[in-house]
């Protein structure tokens, strides 16, 4: 399993930083298929923290790329992605990043 769990991890790292194409729909999955996986740990453990971590950097990359292009997200979709990324934030136990969202 942890075999198999750090391939996909790798196989999810590479779709992101390739950056070329990138959609709503691809840093979505992204960003919750890392909250998945950090869902999964233990709570408060680091591989949970890390996991939640890069999914709020999925979730604010979506952010940047609709300040650079307003047509990138609707404005439903973007409050859907400030939403998982208040609950990233919160699992990471960061609230006063997450208050401020």
């Amino acid at each position: 399993f942890n075999s198999l769990r750090t391939s996909f991890e790798t196989f999810l790292n590479d779709v992101y930083e390739r950056k070329d194409g990138h959609s709503i729909g691809t840093l979505s999955w992204v960003g919750e298929t890392y909250a998945a996986l950090g869902e999964a740990e233990p709570e408060d453990s680091p591989d949970a923290v890390l996991r939640f971590d890069k999914a709020a950097t999925a979730f604010r990359e979506i952010l940047n790329q609709s300040r650079a292009d307003a047509a990138f997200a609707t404005t439903d979709q973007l409050l859907a992605v400030k939403t998982r990324l208040a609950h990233c934030l919160r699992r990471k136990k960061d609230f006063p990043a997450a208050q401020t969202l």
